[in-house]
């Protein structure tokens, strides 16, 4: 019979409370039981197992994510006499969690799931602990994927029962996290890329001593006509395309203004304007992807934060705006809003890119800018995808693994508060506009 409680436990000499695990580290510990026993024969193996779990509607599957599993034998048809009283018997072990693992797909389920490694033939890190509820808890539909880790041993008891032989097996687990790491230091290159967007402001308040507008100019103004003064400009975004978990070097994001001669009035060349910024929002989103069989379900997170707590005074009303001269300078001096900001991963709790059979992970970074020009707002947005690395190898671990980044407001000095996640069966609105 299979028994799992008391009479087996397995006790792993790491808190599996504290540090997780990493690929390539050594976890061990003690196999215990402290049950009177008498068997003239006893098995007792330990197996270290790694499980990629997803469901989509009704379909569940589950594959192993650290290879087939491999036992290690601490008793083999060896005797054991555990007396009533005492500490009982204890069998130390240790094994060795793979840095790499190799593709097991049989060739049906190279049908349905990709190769981690993107060939058959490439190993690749496993996965860390994860866990994701797509389904709605109205209809049940969506999909949900899990990646868990776990320790089980196994003892069979040979001993005599009413003159027979008789063999009771019973088990026991212990589970723990296991956390991808990036070697070597903190990333300081983010692999910036530009994203560029157009913004056209019309009115009369570009002109300086320009008051009160007239109903014919208000009338003109409103009806975006070609005899009110324009003023063209790109606003040019340095973004990250590669951020890492836990990583508090200051990405280096910044704000360059170029005037379009072409499309800006002649009245307005030469004529000095001042672009202010009120608003800006940065965040990550991430998409998970669950297959299972010919199945597939991707959900999209509303998005976690990379503007800090404690930002509001460290950009006061001078440092959020930029002069330029259209016709005169071809672009103005950036602004490094992402050191006025610190904007950094080191609180953002956000989970690594990672892709095993069927489960896959990826991240999209989207930001949103609002400011004005002569009393006119504009708003501007756009979204790319982002590579998020694990953590590095050379600092703590950062808490917590589905944790939400922090809201800072920026400005006339807001109430700071908490992002929370919605379900993914009830996505809420995204939090307003951290102001500038």
């Amino acid at each position: 019979m299979s028994v799992a409680g008391p009479s087996l436990r397995i006790v792993l000499d790491r808190d599996p409370l504290g540090k997780p695990y990493k690929p390539g580290d050594t976890i061990s510990g003690r196999v215990c039981r402290t049950l009177a026993t008498v068997a003239p024969e006893a098995n007792l193996t330990v197996t270290l197992h790694g499980r990629s779990t997803s469901k989509v509607s009704d379909t569940k599957v589950s594959l192993d994510c650290l290879g087939p599993p491999v036992s290690y034998v601490l008793l083999a048809g060896a005797p054991v006499h555990i007396p009533r009283s005492g500490e009982g018997g204890s069998w130390p072990f240790a094994m060795t969690i793979p840095a790499l693992v190799s593709d097991i797909r049989s060739p049906s389920q190279q049908k349905h799931y990709p190769a981690p490694g993107g060939t058959l033939e490439t190993p690749f890190p496993p996965p860390g602990t994860f866990h994701f509820n797509g389904e709605s808890i109205w209809t049940g539909e969506g999909g949900a994927a899990s990646i868990n880790y776990y320790v089980e041993a196994r003892l069979d008891l040979l001993h005599q029962c009413n003159g027979r032989n008789v063999r009771d097996t019973l088990t026991a687990k212990a589970t723990f996290d296991l956390r991808n790491v990036n070697p070597g230091a903190p990333i300081a290159d983010f692999s910036m890329k530009t994203s560029t967007r157009q913004c056209s402001i019309s009115t009369y308040r570009l002109i300086p001593g320009v008051g009160d507008l007239s109903f014919s100019q208000n009338l003109r103004q409103s009806l975006n006509s070609s005899k009110v003064p324009r003023f063209t400009f790109k606003v040019i975004l340095s973004l990250p395309s590669t951020l890492q978990v836990g990583n508090g070097n200051t990405i280096p994001i910044s704000i360059t203004i170029v005037p379009n001669f072409q499309c800006t009035s002649e009245i307005v060349h030469g004529v000095p304007q001042e672009i202010f910024f009120r608003a800006f929002r940065l965040k990550v989103k991430a998409s998970t992807t669950a297959r299972a069989e010919r199945y597939t379900d991707s959900r999209t997170t509303p998005g976690r934060n990379l503007i800090p707590l404690g930002s509001v005074s460290s950009l006061g009303p001078p440092g959020r705006t930029i002069s330029i001269i259209p016709g005169i300078e071809t672009e103005s001096v950036p602004l490094n809003i992402g050191e006025m900001l610190m904007v950094n991963t080191a609180q953002s709790n956000l989970h690594p890119d990672f892709r095993t059979y069927n489960i896959s992970r990826t991240n999209s970074l989207r930001w949103e800018l609002d400011g004005s020009v002569a009393g006119e707002d504009f708003s501007l947005s756009s979204s790319h995808s982002v590579k998020i690395l694990p953590a590095s190898g050379e600092v703590a671990e950062p808490a917590g693994l589905e944790g939400l980044g922090g809201l800072g407001e920026l400005g006339e000095i807001g109430e700071p508060g908490g992002e929370e996640l919605p379900g993914y069966s009830k996505v809420k609105e995204p939090p307003p506009a951290y102001n500038l």
